[in-house]
C-alpha cells in the first residue's frame, strides 16, 4: 500500500447516508443458516472465537470421505486470484489427504491486469518475470493504472512498498522537465530528469539473465503545475514488483512437487506419490503446502476447516503490560494495557463496508483489526494520516464505528401477561417503523404460545411485503430493507436503488464534463447540434464506454441491461429528463432531472426455497407480495427468559423479561460513529485514539465547507477575499479535478470565487 491517498471522485450532486451498505448483507442473511435456537443444539461446529478463525470449515470430518474444492473467488482470505484453487479429499476414518490419483490438486494460472502479467502463488498475488522451463515470480506491490494518481511537490516525498521513496528535488514548469531522486531503505539508487509525458522504469536483473532488463519501478509522469506555494508534478500508473525472487520450479516442499502445464501459463502441485500423505492431528493444526494452508481439527475429529490465512503459527501479541503491536501495511501501531494470553492481531479487512459517518470526511481507508490474544484494560490506537490533502489538522479525528447495543431495552412494542396465555403479535410498517420498512407494505404477524414461551405452527408465524409504487416506480422492503423491484412472479430480481430524483432535481451539465454516479458509472455530454435542441452523451463504467446516444429536448434518456436473464437488454438502469441544451460562447449546456440510478447487482429469489434453516420463502397474492413462514409444521421458535432471541435471521430481536411475563421487539440496532481520538501529532502526522475493542476505525474531519476555508477561510492568504494567486490555485484544482476534503470542485464553485476575486 502506497502512503499517499488518491483523488477519488464522488458523485457530489446527491447525499444517500447509506449508499455504501452492501447487497451482500442481505445475500449473507437469506443463504446463511443464522438462527441457533436455545432447544436445538447446532450441529457440532467450531466457528469463529476469539482462537480460531476459519476461511471454510466442514462437519462429519471422521464419518467418510469429505470433498475440499476451494477457488479465489469463493475464498479470498484463502486464495488471491480467481484463477488460484485448491482440491483436496479427506479420508474420514484415517484422517489424511493422500496421494493418490486427484486427491490433492493446487493449481493457479497466469492473467493480466493493467498490461502485468500476473499470477496467485499461495495466496499472494505475483508478478510473471518469466515463465517456461525455469519460473520467476516476483511479488507484485503495487499495479495502478493511468487513472490512479499522486501529486508531489518540490522537496516532498512518495513513500512506495519494499522501501522504495521517490524524492521530487526539482521542477522546472517552463521545460515541462522533473528531476527526482529514487532511494530503497535510505541508499539512492537512482537520480533521473524526465519530461512530462514520459515512463521512467528502473530495472535490474530478475532472472539471472546477466542483464539488468526487467523492471522492479515504473511510472508515467502525467503533468506539472503551479501552485500557491509550490509547483506539482502529477505522476500515474505505478507498479512496482519485488526484487527478492520465488522459483516454482525448485520448490519441491517436502511431499510435494510442482509442474509447469498448460504451455506453461499454470501451475500444479500434487503430493510426489500415492504413499505421500498429509496426517491431520484430532484437536491440532497440520500445515499444508509449504505452511502456507492450517487445517484444524476439533478435539473428536469431526469438525475442521482452513483457518484464515492472516493468523499466523508465530503470536506477535505476547503477554504482559502495555504490550505494542506493529500493523506496517496500515501504518498502525496498537498498544494493549494487559494481555493475559498471547495471540496474533492483524488486519481482518480494509473496505468501505460500513455508512460513512455524517458530517465528516475520510482521510483514510476504514480499518478492521482483529485479534486472538485475551487482553483487559484500553488499547490505545495510533494511526497515520496523509498530509498532502489541505486537512485542518486541528480538527483531525479517529471514529470508532460500533452498533450500539440495547442496553436499556428500548422496545418498538411490548405486552405483559404472555407466560398465561396465547398473545397475538400484528406489525405493520405504518405503525412500527422501528421496526418495519417506513413507508412500506411489511407486515409481520405471530402468536406465542404463553406456557412454552415458543412461537410455532404454519399459521403462527408469518411475514408478508407486497409492492408498493413511489413515483411510478415499484418497490418493495425487504426483511428491514428497501429494493427496486425489476421482475415478481415466480421468480423476483430485487435491486437497490441508488438514485432516486424527481423532475424538480434539475443539474446543469457544461459539455465535457462528466457527472460520476454510483458504481464506477459516469455521464458525459460530449456534444450539442447546432440549434441547440439535441445533445450526445457518453455513458462509461468503471472507465470502459457501454453507451452513447443523442437525445433531443424534452425526451428521456434511458440505459437498459439484462438484469432478470430473460436474454433481452430491456431492464433500465439510469434514465433522465433532457429538460434543454443551450449554447453560449462560453460554454454549451445541458440540462437534466429526473436521474435515476438502480445498482447491477441483483438478489434473485426463487421461490419456494428455503431460508434461515427453519423458515421457507414463497410467492402469493398473484406475484406481488413474499411470504417467509415456518418450513415445517414442527419448526419454533423458543423465547429465553431474561434473554434475547432473533426471529429472522437478525432483524427482528424479542427479549423477554427474568419471570417470562414481560417481553417485545426491540428497535432495530443502529449504529453509530464515536470520536475516540486523545491526541494529534502535527509533526509525525500521526494521532492517538484509545478504545475497548477493536473494529471499524477511519481518520475523518468535520466538513464545515473547508474547501471554502482553503481560499476564503480567514487564516487563508486572502482572508475572506481572494488574491490572484489564490484565484490561479483554484483554476488549476478545477482544472485537474484535484479534490479539496474530497469535494471536486464544479463551475459554480469557480465562479463564487471568480466572483469574489472580482470584487477585489
Amino acid at each position: 500500500m502506497i502512503d499517499i491517498n488518491y483523488n477519488k471522485k464522488k458523485y457530489n450532486h446527491l447525499n444517500f447516508a447509506n449508499m455504501n451498505k452492501k447487497l451482500l448483507l442481505l445475500l449473507t442473511i437469506f443463504f446463511s443458516i443464522l438462527i441457533l435456537l436455545p432447544i436445538q443444539a447446532a450441529a457440532d461446529t467450531l466457528g469463529n472465537n476469539n482462537e480460531c478463525f476459519f476461511a471454510y470449515e466442514q462437519s462429519e470430518i471422521n464419518s467418510g470421505d469429505t470433498v475440499w474444492n476451494l477457488t479465489g473467488a469463493s475464498y479470498p482470505d484463502l486464495l488471491c486470484s480467481e484463477n488460484e484453487r485448491l482440491n483436496f479429499i479427506i479420508d474420514g476414518p484415517r484422517l489424511e489427504i493422500n496421494g493418490t490419483g486427484d486427491n490433492f490438486v493446487y493449481d493457479t494460472s497466469i492473467y493480466t491486469i493493467n498490461d502485468v502479467s500476473q499470477i496467485g502463488w499461495l495466496g499472494e498475488p505475483h508478478s510473471v518475470v518469466e515463465n517456461g522451463t525455469d519460473w520467476y515470480l516476483s511479488k507484485l506491490f503495487c499495479n495502478e493504472n493511468e487513472n490512479d494518481k499522486h501529486i508531489l511537490g518540490v522537496g516532498e516525498n512518495l513513500t512506495l512498498p519494499d522501501g522504495f521513496v521517490i524524492y521530487v528535488a526539482e521542477i522546472d514548469i517552463d521545460q515541462e522537465l522533473l528531476w527526482f531522486i529514487l532511494t530503497k531503505d535510505g541508499t539512492e539508487v537512482d537520480s533521473k530528469v524526465r519530461s512530462v509525458g514520459s515512463q521512467y522504469v528502473y530495472k535490474t536483473d530478475l532472472n539471472n539473465s546477466g542483464s539488468r532488463d526487467n523492471w522492479v519501478l515504473r511510472f508515467s509522469i502525467e503533468s506539472i503545475n503551479s501552485g500557491i506555494h509550490n509547483i506539482y508534478v502529477t505522476i500515474n500508473g505505478i507498479q512496482s514488483r519485488s526484487p527478492n525472487l520465488k522459483t516454482p520450479h525448485m520448490y519441491y516442499c517436502g511431499d510435494y512437487i510442482i509442474t509447469s502445464r498448460f504451455n506453461d501459463t499454470m501451475l500444479e502441485v500434487r503430493l510426489k506419490s500415492p504413499d505421500n500423505s498429509i496426517q491431520l492431528e484430532k484437536g491440532g493444526t497440520v500445515n499444508i503446502l509449504c505452511d502456507r494452508f492450517r487445517f484444524r481439527l476439533d478435539e473428536e475429529g469431526d469438525v475442521g476447516g482452513l483457518l484464515n490465512s492472516f493468523i499466523k503459527k508465530n503470536d506477535n501479541t505476547l503477554i504482559g503490560t502495555d504490550v505494542q503491536v506493529e500493523l506496517p501495511e496500515i501504518g498502525v501501531i496498537l498498544t494493549f494495557e494487559n494481555v493475559t494470553q498471547r495471540g496474533w492481531t492483524y488486519v481482518c479487512d480494509i473496505s468501505e463496508d460500513s455508512s460513512p459517518p455524517t458530517g465528516f470526511y475520510e482521510l483514510s481507508d476504514y480499518y478492521n483489526i482483529l485479534t486472538t490474544a485475551k487482553y483487559t484494560g484500553n488499547i490505545t490506537i495510533c494511526l497515520t494520516y496523509d498530509d498532502t490533502r489541505s486537512a485542518d489538522e486541528d480538527n483531525i479525528t479517529i471514529l470508532h464505528y460500533e452498533e450500539v447495543e440495547d442496553q436499556t431495552d428500548v422496545f418498538a412494542i411490548t405486552q405483559d401477561n404472555i407466560n398465561i396465555g396465547d398473545t397475538v403479535w400484528n406489525l405493520t410498517a405504518a405503525d412500527h417503523p422501528d421496526v418495519l420498512f417506513e413507508g412500506s407494505k411489511e407486515t409481520l404477524r405471530f402468536i406465542i404460545n404463553g406456557p412454552e414461551l415458543e412461537i410455532s405452527g404454519y399459521d403462527n408465524f408469518v411475514y408478508d411485503t407486497s409492492i408498493y409504487y413511489q413515483n411510478g416506480e415499484p418497490f418493495i422492503a425487504l426483511l428491514d430493507e428497501r429494493y427496486y423491484v425489476i421482475e415478481s412472479g415466480c421468480d423476483w430480481y430485487l435491486s437497490k436503488m441508488l438514485i432516486d430524483e424527481s423532475q424538480d432535481d434539475i443539474h446543469s451539465l457544461i459539455v465535457g464534463e462528466t457527472m460520476d454516479l454510483f458504481d464506477g458509472v459516469e455521464i458525459t455530454p460530449i456534444e450539442v447540434s447546432v440549434n441547440g435542441e439535441s445533445a450526445m452523451f457518453i455513458i462509461t463504467r468503471d472507465s470502459e464506454e457501454v453507451d452513447s446516444t443523442i437525445i433531443s429536448e424534452g425526451e428521456q434518456y434511458i440505459y437498459e441491461k439484462d438484469l432478470n436473464e430473460s436474454g433481452e437488454t430491456n431492464n433500465w438502469v439510469i434514465k433522465f429528463n433532457v429538460d434543454s441544451v443551450s449554447i453560449s460562447p462560453d460554454n454549451n449546456l445541458v440540462n437534466i432531472s429526473g436521474l435515476k440510478q438502480i445498482s447491477t447487482d441483483i438478489l434473485k429469489i426463487d421461490p419456494p426455497e428455503d431460508l434461515f434453516d427453519i423458515f421457507e420463502i414463497d410467492t402469493v397474492s398473484n406475484g406481488c407480495t413474499i411470504r417467509i413462514i415456518f418450513d415445517y409444521s414442527g419448526d419454533k421458535i423458543q423465547l429465553i427468559k431474561g434473554g434475547v432471541v432473533n426471529l429472522m435471521g437478525d432483524k427482528f430481536r424479542f427479549k423477554l423479561d427474568e419471570q417470562g411475563d414481560v417481553g417485545g421487539i426491540l428497535n432495530r440496532q443502529e449504529t453509530m460513529w464515536n470520536d475516540i481520538t486523545i491526541s494529534v501529532d502535527n509533526n509525525t502526522n500521526t494521532v492517538y485514539g484509545t478504545v475497548t475493542d477493536l473494529s471499524g476505525f477511519v481518520i475523518a474531519e468535520p466538513i464545515n465547507n473547508t474547501w471554502r476555508e482553503m481560499w476564503m477561510g480567514e487564516n487563508s492568504p486572502g482572508g475572506t477575499g481572494i488574491t490572484t494567486t489564490e484565484l490561479q490555485d483554484a483554476i488549476y484544482h478545477w482544472l485537474e479535478d484535484i479534490s479539496i476534503k474530497e469535494h471536486i470542485l464544479s463551475t459554480a464553485d469557480l465562479q463564487e470565487i471568480i466572483a469574489l476575486w472580482l470584487l477585489e
